[in-house]
């Protein structure tokens, strides 16, 4: 399946989160609503400028207008390019 963001969204992949508890083991978590996330962006709709497909983001969530959307196995998560916080270049 293919998807192509309205023109002004973003879709974006979540980097996965570890966190690692006191006995050392790690586990999948949540990070909290208000530390900004990062991710890969995959797809961008015409309108978008900052962003291309394959740039590395840190985004909001606490002032995210984010779409989240399941099918099947896949997560789909959509932002607009006013909750990037900052381009990753490595």
């Amino acid at each position: 399946m293919r998807i192509f963001p309205s023109p002004e969204y973003i879709q974006i992949e979540q980097d996965k989160f570890e966190e690692k508890t006191e006995s050392g083991i790690f586990v999948e978590g949540e990070r909290e609503i208000r530390k900004p996330m990062s991710a890969t962006v995959l797809a961008v709709g015409k309108k978008i400028k900052y962003v291309k497909k394959g740039d590395r983001i840190f985004y909001s969530l606490a002032q995210s207008r984010g779409i989240f959307t399941k099918d099947g196995v896949e997560e789909f998560y959509f932002i607009k390019e006013e909750d990037i916080v900052a381009k990753i270049e490595e």
